[in-house]
């Protein structure tokens, strides 16, 4: 009822200089299906290997130079034979981008061959050495096998079939619920899909609306509805360079095996595991046998050249995550897939048209890697990436970023597949202006209470947001003596920095003393110096990629000119240089995954296990100055209202105003 035969529908035979043909061909099928920017990422199918079952092999072309680790003819026993067929399929999977030929949708990818066929243009395949080379290439490491073939089937069997109008088939009792396939056959396919190959097939150029054998395998279940080739199936139908679907190519109908009249009863559709790919005029190699010049390229058209591209496809998303499993490859692909048609998974186009550079792009919420993790089967844990971020002086979001570990921070997506993040850049600076009367405290929160002790001594509280000071002034003649104290407890940062998620920066504890002395040198005009300096303990956030391992040593400085009296009785103005509260010695260190090695357990089954690097950054501040106006005025008998405002030198802007009620 069903002879195996190559799902090919046309070849020509196309002589052009050989670099012309690697660009063309990047810049329309290779382009159309979306490889050339997984290209643009590194992924060209670099260690991984791809079997091609086909009906011979012309392993002397340029485009196979280094490329193949094995080949066995399973027809004749006997040496490969080249052929046409197999030597484009081969090539449009994996040829090499060398300006020999043409180049392959894996470029840097290996190729197994495995011959089926008697070679030259002979179309009819063996299925006995069809069923041996799935067990070789399977037991052997191919990661991805492709198989540009398929059964036609008879005019009777198709002259059978009804539908329900629904994408479901259904034929004669004659026919059985297989259709003509054995359990045999779906065993032999079973083996090698549970030894973890991602097998890819043609749906065949018969213009039929349903797939070809083997493409029904992709939705048989168990006798417990599992699937019997465990979702690690894909069949590829072929569309032109409009992303119209081929006249020729089967498209993405349902052939039921568990019919109920017409109701389908099966748990899984062929459309669920159908994609498209570009299948009309594909650039191929052609055998140097033929006789027409060393390393020339023709075009392939069919459903085969469809499934090759998917196979080198396939090839691309195993070599970036090594780590996910055959099945969760595959449901990526699906996935990711161009919706075309019918909005959603239809009958004609199925999942859609394959997009690679959609399925390099991560799905869902990206979380920063845990340190300890192995990661196997798409396993996940770690700190959001969106809460993940930090709020910091100049001095301190300089120090991060030079963090070559921050700069290569692993993140991974809800398939436990891991990307690169620059979380140098998580850090927001922001210049924080300096308080004159208590400079640890900033402005946040800030007020200010006196109280005259006796005639010479004044006692100042400085009650904040975050933590309170205390000053005491001593007037000896025309000398006033200043010493202030002051502590203050931040929870999620210190000194104006403030983390979250992955670059938390814990609590802490600060304390600080500060010296000053005005001198009056003339009636209502006095000048002024202040120094002071602190030091910061921190509580680090376990989970943070950043720990602070030394207290954090702080000072700061101010001089400048007091004038009382100068607009009305009792007021005051200030202008003062100095810097900001700025650290002088402190060191963190950074430690986080920066990369992945991968340990094969068993098949396609990966670990792929943290490289963990760590750094320790200083974080010394600049020595930047800054320049604080202070205007008091009286307001009532115990208040006097004050307008503050300041620039840091060098950053171009005013960096805060407001006004203060003292009390």
């Amino acid at each position: 009822m069903k002879k195996i035969i190559f799902a090919l529908a046309l070849s020509a035979t196309t002589l052009v200089q050989a670099q012309t043909l690697e660009t063309k061909q990047i810049n329309s099928v290779i382009r159309q299906g979306g490889v050339d920017l997984a290209w643009a990422k590194g992924i060209t199918g670099q260690g991984v290997t791809i079997g091609i079952i086909d009906q011979g092999f012309d392993q002397t072309h340029g485009d196979f130079l280094n490329k193949i680790t094995a080949s066995r003819n399973f027809y004749s026993k006997g040496t490969v034979t080249w052929a046409v067929h197999g030597t484009q399929m081969a090539s449009i999977a994996a040829g090499a981008r060398n300006s020999l030929g043409t180049v392959g949708v894996a470029p840097d990818a290996k190729l197994m061959l495995a011959q089926v066929g008697a070679g030259g243009n002979n179309q009819v395949l063996s299925e006995p050495a069809i069923y041996a080379a799935l067990d070789w290439l399977s037991a052997s490491g191919a990661s991805v096998i492709n198989m540009s073939l398929g059964a036609e089937y008879s005019s009777g069997f198709t002259r059978s079939i009804i539908t329900n109008g629904r994408g479901s088939y259904f034929a004669g009792s004659a026919w059985g619920v297989n259709y003509g396939s054995t359990n045999a056959e779906l065993a032999a396919f079973a083996q090698a899909a549970n030894r973890g190959s991602i097998l890819v097939v043609s749906a065949g150029n018969q213009g039929l609306p349903y797939a070809s054998f083997p493409a029904m395998f992709a939705s048989r279940t168990d006798a417990s509805n599992r699937l019997v080739l465990g979702g690690r199936m894909i069949v590829v139908g072929a569309v032109d360079s409009s992303n119209r679907i081929a006249i020729f190519s089967n498209q993405a109908g349902h052939l039921c095996q568990n019919a109920q009249g017409t109701v389908c009863r099966d748990v899984y559709l062929t459309r669920d595991f159908y994609v498209v790919a570009p299948g009309v005029d594909v650039l191929a190699s052609v055998p140097n046998q033929l006789g027409l010049g060393r390393n020339t390229v023709g075009t392939s058209t069919g459903t085969s050249p469809a499934a090759a591209y998917v196979s080198g496809g396939m090839a691309l998303m195993r070599q970036a995550w090594p780590q996910l499993k055959s099945e969760q490859i595959v449901n990526l692909v699906l996935t990711t897939a161009k919706d075309l048609g019918t909005p959603g998974t239809d009958n004609v186009y199925g999942r859609g048209l394959v997009d690679f550079n959609k399925a390099t792009q991560p799905q869902g919420q990206l979380v920063v890697a845990a340190k300890n993790l192995k990661i196997s089967s798409g396993t996940v844990s770690g700190i959001g990436l969106r809460g993940t971020g930090l709020v910091s002086t100049s001095g301190f979001a300089s120090a991060l970023r030079t963090s070559t570990v921050l700069g290569n921070t692993q993140v991974l997506d809800e398939l436990g597949r891991n990307y690169t993040a620059n979380l140098q850049s998580a850090a927001l600076i922001r210049n924080v202006l300096t308080n004159p009367q208590s400079p640890w405290l900033g402005y946040t929160g800030y007020r200010q209470a006196q109280f005259d002790l006796t005639d010479s001594a004044q006692l100042t509280v400085f009650p904040g947001q975050t933590g309170s000071a205390a000053q005491l002034d001593y007037l000896i003649k025309h000398t006033r003596l200043q010493f202030q104290l002051g502590s203050m407890s931040e929870s999620s940062g210190y000194l104006g920095n403030y983390g979250a998620g992955a670059v938390g920066l814990g609590s802490s504890q600060t304390v600080w003393a500060m010296l000053g002395i005005e001198q009056t040198v003339k009636e209502n005009w006095s000048l002024f110096a202040q120094y002071g300096q602190g030091k910061t303990q921190v509580v680090n956030d376990p989970v943070s990629m950043i720990e602070t391992i030394t207290p954090v040593l702080t000072t700061t400085w101010r001089f400048g000119i007091n004038a009382n009296s100068v607009f009305e009785n009792r007021d005051k103005v200030s202008i003062g240089l100095g810097t900001p509260v700025r650290i002088q010695h402190g060191k963190i260190r950074v430690t986080g995954v920066v990369g992945y090695n991968y340990e094969n357990l068993n098949d396609d089954e990966y670990q792929a296990v943290p490289i963990v690097a760590s750094e320790i950054l200083n974080l010394s501040s600049p020595k930047n100055l800054s320049i604080n106006m202070n205007y008091l005025r009286p307001v009532g008998k115990n208040s006097v209202l004050s307008l503050n405002a300041g620039q840091i030198l060098g950053s171009g802007y005013t960096i805060g105003a407001q006004f203060t009620w003292l009390q």
